[in-house]
């Protein structure tokens, strides 16, 4: 590719970036203002100043729209919440990790209950690109267990990959309780989640502590069994010895 076809590629990239911006922000607005089932796929056209039937090329659906909305705030969020500094342990990180994504569902539950139950139906498109969306944040969650494991807060065999996919597991059961109306609230469903957290985490570290703990009273155990044996042969030598002389002496 020479330089006027790379720029050619790059111009029409941000073109299609652009266009993509325009529709998502239009059916944001309009969700907001007139709500799902009075939104239609013309007015989003028009409130972007594009032709309907490029709007279709983007989001095939209505449902696509909303997936559309919500991607874009899903992946503004997480790197957001993936770029927080918390103190206090891995239940304390998850917990403000998954806090910043409720709280931008709480922003608008109405239009998140439609995401997250007509997701189903959307395009193969819409759906890839969610499930593209959550690979990347779980392979970052494993990525922050690794890390506690390093530290000695996790097990050394606990697969982080294993332990992330089901921590992103229990955080969409709280999601989908609150949104499905078994919890009462955002705040029931984060508690919800974390008491869930706790009971995860205390079994991926060592039983009676935390690793370090564990494996500094295995040190000091082993250090026990030592001396012990070490005493054990010093007697028994000094038996051997004072026998031998007894002998002699005889």
């Amino acid at each position: 590719m020479n330089r006027d076809e790379h720029d050619g590629a790059g111009l029409r990239e941000r073109k299609k970036a652009e266009k993509e911006a325009a529709i998502r922000e239009a059916a944001a607005a309009l969700f907001k203002e007139r709500g799902f089932d009075a939104t239609t796929t013309q007015a989003v056209a028009e409130r972007a100043g594009i032709a309907k039937g490029t709007v279709f090329l983007y989001a095939p659906t209505k449902v696509d729209l909303v997936a559309m909305v919500f991607q874009d705030r899903i992946r503004r969020t997480s790197a957001q919440a993936l770029g927080l500094q918390t103190e206090g342990g891995l239940i304390a990180e998850l917990d403000a990790i998954f806090g910043r994504f409720f709280a931008m569902y709480a922003k608008d539950p109405e239009l998140a209950r439609i995401f997250v139950k007509e997701l189903a139906f959307a395009s193969d498109g819409a759906r890839r690109a969610r499930e593209e969306i959550d690979a990347a944040f779980v392979g970052a969650l494993a990525e922050r267990i690794e890390q506690h494991k390093q530290a000695g807060a996790v097990r050394a065999d606990a697969p982080s990959m294993l332990a992330a996919v089901t921590v992103f597991g229990l955080y969409i059961l709280a999601l989908m309780g609150w949104l499905g109306g078994s919890l009462p609230s955002v705040d029931a469903a984060r508690a919800h989640l974390r008491a869930s957290l706790e009971l995860l985490v205390r079994g991926l570290a060592e039983e009676g502590g935390s690793c370090k703990q564990q494996q500094e009273r295995s040190s000091t155990k082993e250090r026990s069994r030592s001396a012990k044996r070490g005493r054990s042969t010093s007697t028994r030598g000094a038996s051997a010895t004072a026998g031998t002389k007894r002998r002699g002496s005889s």
